[in-house]
């Protein structure tokens, strides 16, 4: 099996680093598996954990595009706590990993490749940015409240492509990639 990575962090102090690694994303035997690794050299493995989750939306097969988690506190966590999977219609769903149950389904109608799927979370929200080469996505989950927010069409189109063009004034543009930061 191949394992895909699926979350890093490192420990507040600095000491050591937190991984989470999945496998067969696509398919029913899907996994999920938190490493730690201490600046020590010490590491430790949690236990696997399934994600193939009770789907809030219906349908024959859980299908899974992309997948992301999130481990709320990667200072002592044993395992990922949330879930963020893109499904086959391109919608997003979050999952408690604990109770394998949906917290939220959203139909954000993804399509494409996907680059890059993030998450965090910062003052008691979970935060997903979801990165394409021409748009982002971008969710924000209230943990207490379960209050969910997105942008208003679900996604933000860069009105820069990154590559300046001779016939217009030169820009200040530092470089030929595009970084997206949660805020």
């Amino acid at each position: 099996f191949s394992d895909q990575l699926v979350e890093t962090r490192v420990f507040s102090d600095g000491s050591g680093l937190q991984l989470t690694t999945a496998s067969q994303i696509s398919s029913p035997s899907c996994v999920v598996q938190t490493h730690r690794v201490a600046a020590d050299g010490t590491i430790f493995s949690g236990s696997i954990q399934n994600c193939q989750t009770t789907m809030e939306k219906e349908s024959p097969s859980a299908n899974y595009g992309y997948i992301s988690s999130t481990t709320i506190n990667p200072d002592s966590a044993i395992s990922a706590d949330i879930l963020t999977v893109i499904d086959a219609d391109g919608g997003v769903q979050l999952t408690n990993l604990s109770s394998h149950a949906a917290l939220v389904y959203l139909p954000m109608k993804i399509k494409g490749n996907v680059l890059s799927v993030t998450s965090t979370v910062q003052d008691g929200h979970l935060l997903v940015a979801v990165l394409q080469s021409n748009r982002f996505y971008s969710l924000r989950y209230t943990i207490s409240t379960t209050c969910v927010a997105v942008l208003s069409s679900y996604y933000e189109t860069f009105l820069f492509s990154g590559t300046p063009q001779s016939n217009v004034r030169p820009l200040p543009y530092p470089s030929q990639d595009i970084e997206l930061s949660h805020m």
